[in-house]
C-alpha cells in the first residue's frame, strides 16, 4: 500500500512544490542582479515592491545614484521580463510602456524632420 501512495504522489503535480521552485528561481535571480550594481539592486526592489521603496520614487533614487530614472526603470523591467513577473505598482503597465515608447519615437521623428527642413 505504501508503494501505491508513493506512486500516486509521484504522478500528481504538486502545485506548492512548483510554486516554491519558481520562487527560488526568482530569489536567486534577485540576489544575483542585486550583487551586480546598485542600479540593478534598486531595479529589483522596485520590481518586487520591496518595503525599502515605500515613499520613494525611481527619480529620487536615480538622483542619489547619479543615474537616470530610466536606468532604474529599465533594470526593473528587465528583471520582470526575465522572471516572468507582472510590472509592480511602481512600474508602468506594458500598455503604458508601449504608449510611452511610441510617443518618444514620434518625438524623435518630428525632431529629425525639423532638422532636415532647416
Amino acid at each position: 500500500m505504501n508503494s501505491e501512495l508513493h506512486d500516486i504522489a509521484q504522478d500528481q503535480p504538486n502545485i506548492y512544490r512548483e510554486c516554491a521552485q519558481a520562487m527560488l528561481r526568482v530569489l536567486h535571480a534577485a540576489i544575483t542582479a542585486s550583487g551586480e550594481s546598485k542600479v540593478k539592486a534598486w531595479g529589483v526592489m522596485f520590481a518586487v515592491n520591496h518595503p525599502s521603496c515605500m515613499g520613494k520614487s525611481m527619480s529620487e533614487i536615480a538622483v542619489i545614484l547619479k543615474v537616470s530614472r530610466a536606468s532604474i526603470s529599465n533594470a526593473a523591467t528587465e528583471f520582470c521580463i526575465e522572471n516572468k513577473l507582472p510590472p509592480s505598482s511602481y512600474m508602468k503597465s506594458e500598455d503604458a510602456q508601449d504608449s510611452s515608447r511610441a510617443a518618444r519615437i514620434g518625438l524623435i521623428e518630428r525632431h529629425k524632420q525639423r532638422i532636415q527642413t532647416k
